[in-house]
């Protein structure tokens, strides 16, 4: 029996599930959850448009605060996108392991992205203060191959994401999706392999009563023929 998760419960388990690393999440709740931070980012996207015309506007009437006060929109939703962005870093990873979980795999490679995600950045850093004007080959290439590990797992992530629930129960709970009902093949080898036994203890308990029966009949009827036997004498 299938259980959905529509697009307001979809909000209160991510809340819910700030810190949670180890259960699964739902297609429906992932992808859900990012319409949410998309509705939740057009202010940001709005003043930053806003603020980029009111600075076109500016520049071309050489007016400077006109320019300013486009600055000050875009610096406004620079800082809007910021704050949204660091509250919900944490619980954006967490729902993304879980999503990994339901599809019956380990966070491995969500914490490789992380990890890779974090060291282009640092590298990136180091070389905007070495090599701003990228004049070294070398890197050149270490930008490229960051640039492509990071797309590329984030190509798979997505993919991942987009795939449907594990119907068996795996060692991270019970599908959302398909309840709790559907069982793993261990469990069902388990409760297969328990009725076999019951059913051969009740067949030998049948065939040991059908036995005892039959050693009965036989004890009654060498009773009879003995009374037979005295009878006639």
């Amino acid at each position: 029996m299938e259980r959905k998760i529509g697009f307001g419960q979809a909000l209160k388990l991510y809340w819910k599930n700030y810190i949670n690393f180890t259960g699964r999440s739902r297609r429906s709740e992932y992808w859900f959850m990012v319409l949410w931070h998309i509705i939740f980012l057009l202010p940001a996207i709005v003043l930053g448009f806003t603020g980029f015309f009111v600075m076109l506007a500016g520049a071309s009437a050489y007016t400077d605060s006109t320019i300013g006060l486009g600055v000050l929109i875009m610096f406004l939703s620079i800082i809007y996108a910021v704050i949204y962005s660091l509250a919900t870093l944490i619980p954006n990873w967490a729902i993304l392991i879980r999503r990994f979980h339901d599809t019956g795999r380990t966070m491995l490679m969500p914490l490789i992205y992380l990890g890779l995600s974090v060291i282009a950045n640092i590298v990136n850093f180091i070389i905007e203060l070495n090599d701003a004007n990228e004049t070294n080959i070398m890197t050149s290439i270490i930008l490229i191959v960051f640039g492509l590990a990071n797309l590329g797992l984030g190509i798979y992530m997505i993919v991942i994401a987009c795939l449907d629930s594990e119907r068996k129960i795996n060692k991270y709970g019970s599908s959302h999706k398909y309840s709790q009902y559907v069982q793993s093949p261990d469990y069902l080898q388990d409760n297969h392999s328990n009725s076999f036994n019951t059913e051969s203890v009740q067949n030998d308990s049948h065939q040991s009563d059908h036995f005892k029966n039959s050693e009965d009949s036989f004890d009654e009827i060498k009773e009879q023929d003995r009374k037979q036997d005295n009878f006639k004498y």
